[in-house]
């Protein structure tokens, strides 16, 4: 597309600058603006079968360039430290990213942990950020270390603000990561049936930053070439991302469902009005509901819940409150993980018009949640969320 900027509009403007620089003002505003839009790369297609063993050497990949890859930090532009190789391609079924990360000497690798989701600088980290709706905003991370442990996570509102991510999401993809002597190897398998997208002429386009962390070097090589002009932060920023094109990619529409029931027994021996006999009270306790979720189209996912229990979530790290302000809790409840930003209405820091943990608990005791119904996803430019749930009365609170 090209255009030209109306001359009058900004008439006065120009007055104030001299004939050279009006004239070449007018021929920069006149000229495709594709020159100075990124430019889209189209993701190469697997032309074989990959075996999934961390091992990234099969024929597949063979025909797959490795990824340009800059240092972010300690200095922006250099060339990473340690050989460093990571091919991004993809099939019907799945995104495939593998690295080869050689490294000088195979002792200095950090790996101090097994847990997942466990964020730490003492490890060495591979992975990448999917904006999978090119939204700029929004994004999608996957990262492992050489124990091939998962870190999946969230990005929201461009990666800006003290913690801008959100590591309580998980979804369903896999990793295997191998050690030798020439460094360590990973291969990441994410499936399309876990990515939202918005499809366009028989194309996607979707954001894509990957980068490598080497932490004896305190050392990030990163695709594209992000400056550190944000601050720690300008690795994760989706508005930054190349823009990759998926041709032909088809989205799947998977169901999830996930039932539960619970059963208990309870016996009571309380005294009688005479107070000199015990009655016996067998109780018998029994509870059921589902979780479900199913993607409607390959940009909208709908979750229902029935007779909620929650009793199947991370337990909150405990903090002591020494002050006379209420502690923040992070929500954990895989319920409400999904675009969660969208209901935010973040106002700065933990500061936000909505907060969901709110929602099954009042004045410290706990309320039975009915069920819920939530949608969220994204139509053209605009974000949609959709959020009903109904609680049991209690108290002064009511249904």
């Amino acid at each position: 597309m090209k255009t030209c900027i109306p001359i009058i509009s900004y008439k006065n403007w120009l007055g104030h600058l001299n004939l050279r620089y009006r004239i070449l003002y007018i021929l920069l505003c006149c000229l495709d603006l594709k020159v100075f839009a990124q430019e889209q790369v189209v993701l190469p297609r697997l032309s074989g079968e990959i075996i999934f063993d961390g091992q990234p050497n099969e024929t597949a990949w063979k025909g797959i360039e490795p990824l340009p890859l800059v240092t972010i930090i300690p200095e922006f532009g250099k060339e990473p430290s340690e050989k460093t190789e990571i091919l991004l391609g993809y099939d019907d079924d799945y995104l495939y990213l593998a690295g080869r990360l050689y490294t000088d000497d195979p002792s200095t690798i950090l790996a101090t942990s097994k847990k997942r989701d466990l964020f730490s600088g003492n490890n060495d980290w591979f992975g990448l950020i999917i904006d999978s709706f090119n939204d700029k905003e929004n994004g999608l991370g996957f990262f492992t270390t050489p124990e091939g442990i998962r870190l999946d996570l969230t990005v929201f509102n461009d990666a800006q603000g003290d913690l801008p991510l959100n590591p309580s999401w998980n979804t369903f993809w896999d990793v295997k990561s191998i050690r030798n002597g020439q460094g360590w190897f990973s291969e990441m398998r994410i499936p399309f049936s876990s990515l939202r997208f918005q499809e366009k002429n028989g194309e996607v386009v979707m954001g894509i930053i990957t980068w490598r962390f080497m932490a004896k070097h305190n050392e990030i090589a990163i695709y594209p070439a992000i400056p550190y002009n944000w601050g720690p932060w300008s690795g994760w920023k989706p508005s930054q991302a190349q823009e990759v094109v998926f041709k032909d990619l088809r989205a799947k529409t998977p169901v999830y469902l996930a039932p539960y029931i619970l059963g208990g027994f309870e016996q009571t021996n309380d005294l009688d009005e005479t107070n000199s006999n015990y009655l016996r009270d067998d109780d018998l306790v029994a509870e059921a509901g589902l979780d479900f979720k199913y993607g409607l189209t390959n940009n909208l996912t709908l979750d229902v819940t029935v007779n909620t229990d929650f009793a199947q979530v991370e337990a909150d790290d405990q903090q002591i409150n020494l002050t006379r302000f209420s502690l923040f809790f992070p929500e954990k409840r895989l319920f409400f993980q999904e675009r969660s930003s969208t209901f935010d209405f973040n106002l700065g820091g933990p500061n936000q018009l909505f907060y969901s943990r709110r929602i099954g608990i009042y004045e410290e005791e706990l309320v039975r949640i009915y069920g819920g119904v939530r949608l969220v996803g994204r139509a053209g430019p605009w974000d949609i969320g959709f959020l009903n749930m109904q609680t049991e009365a209690i108290d002064k609170l009511p249904s």
